[in-house]
């Protein structure tokens, strides 16, 4: 086959598909940055526990709430919302369905409020090291983040 046949059968495969493959890329890039994620960590667990919590700051730059449903790891067996919550002095925890991050605003998973329980974990979690979690919310987008693992 002749270079310029070549060329015009791959001008033409182009022209087909390059429009389709820029629009696909274009829409994932756009939901990448619905959400921001800041001071993401995981606090270092003792040597014999088997679980941690992680904390972010996530901010919302859309004029949608955007509802988040889950978040995992490759690094813990399971990963779920908590609210820590003091009730008549005693302080109480319970797993959330579901957190909802409102348009324009942030959500601050903290220490004593809302936070991520990371339980089972593969390997001990150390100081400095970077695990990678992946947020998805209720249209199925997805937001892969990594956090640092403090001793703080």
């Amino acid at each position: 086959m002749k270079v310029t046949e070549l060329a015009k059968r791959y001008s033409k495969f182009l022209g087909q598909f390059f429009p389709a493959f820029v629009a696909l890329l274009a829409t994932n890039y756009v939901h990448a940055h619905d959400l921001s994620f800041e001071e993401a960590y995981v606090r270092e667990p003792p040597p014999v526990s088997h679980m941690t919590a992680g904390y972010v700051v996530i901010g919302n730059q859309t004029d949608s709430d955007i509802v988040l449903v889950g978040a995992y790891s490759e690094r813990f067996g399971m990963v779920e919302f908590h609210e820590s919550r003091t009730e008549d002095g005693v302080s109480r925890m319970r797993e959330l369905d579901a957190l909802r991050v409102p348009a324009g605003g942030a959500v601050t998973l903290r220490p004593g409020g809302t936070h991520l329980m990371l339980m089972r974990p593969v390997s001990r979690p150390t100081a400095g090291e970077i695990i990678v979690l992946t947020f998805e919310d209720r249209e199925t987008n997805t937001y892969e983040v990594e956090f640092v693992v403090s001793n703080q």
